[in-house]
């Protein structure tokens, strides 16, 4: 397979993002300390691994003691001490590799850390910002002493879930409401049940169970009482081309109260996330008495 090409927009900082074919291998590179700086190895254009500052506070830079080639420009530069005018270099290294990942057409400004270096008492030569860790979807985890990369898998299933959660919240609104038409939409053409036996139900049945489980089931004291339902959705997985989830449910009417949770997955059809299964895990039902 290609690696993929994805364009990041940093500011000061537009490089192309390679993703070999080792990426969707955990992506773990090892932190260092520069004093008590965290810092992490970098291999730029091949040579000796330089040492750049792990600093989530910071733009991405460059060393100018270690990078000498580019256009000179007078350019801001922004801090946690604020905003300065600072005579710096724009470079452009032909390729940037930390861990698995390449960055390929890279625009860094470059000024003289020097005095960072001193102060923790290593050669500097650049810092990873909170520009580049983003978008590189880096966690930085200090027990372990690691700093994690997203891996291709990771941006997938990251899409999937983000895109599934939206519809399926929308789906828990709907049955909250008792919105049988927006309901109707949630749901794929054809609806496993997973209850005391596997059945497989067309849309239109499928409502018709929901109907009678949850919007107008009767209440153990009053026939038809009005319900108020609260459906909420969480801890969302890929399973391949699906989304499995949780879901938890409370039903409530003046004579007593229901709660059922479960698992259901959904799959994308025509542009949207449909229900294509719900697994009930357990119910409970308490009697309440009015006063």
């Amino acid at each position: 397979m290609k690696p993929s090409a994805q364009r990041l927009c940093l500011g000061l900082l537009s490089p192309v993002l390679l993703l070999g074919r080792n990426s969707l291998a955990a992506q773990e590179v090892p932190l260092e300390r520069c004093d008590r700086l965290p810092a992490i190895r970098v291999e730029v254009a091949g040579n000796k691994p330089m040492l750049f500052l792990v600093d989530t506070a910071a733009t991405s830079l460059l060393n100018l003691k270690s990078f000498v080639l580019g256009d000179a420009r007078e350019v801001e530069i922004s801090s946690y001490r604020g905003t300065a005018n600072t005579r710096a270099r724009e470079v452009s290294p032909p390729e940037m590799k930390i861990g698995s990942y390449h960055l390929v057409g890279v625009k860094m400004m470059a000024i003289d850390l020097s005095a960072l270096g001193a102060s923790c008492g290593r050669r500097i030569d650049g810092i990873l910002g909170a520009d580049l860790l983003e978008k590189m979807g880096a966690t930085i985890d200090f027990k372990r002493q690691i700093v994690h990369f997203m891996t291709s898998d990771e941006r997938r299933e990251e899409k999937l879930i983000g895109e599934a959660r939206s519809d399926v919240e929308h789906c828990m609104a709907a049955l909250s409401a008792q919105d049988e038409q927006q309901l109707a939409e949630c749901l794929a053409p054809e609806l496993t049940l997973l209850t005391e036996g596997t059945v497989a139900y067309p849309r239109n049945q499928a409502l018709t169970w929901l109907r009678e489980r949850y919007l107008h089931a009767q209440s153990r004291s009053h026939a038809e009482a009005e319900a108020h339902i609260e459906a909420h959705a969480a801890n969302f997985h890929v399973v391949g081309e699906a989304v499995l989830f949780a879901y938890d449910l409370n039903r409530t009417t003046p004579g007593d109260s229901q709660n059922e949770n479960g698992m259901a997955m959904c799959r994308k059809s025509n542009g949207r996330w449909r229900i294509t299964s719900i697994s009930p895990a357990s119910s409970r039902a308490e009697m309440t008495t009015k006063r």
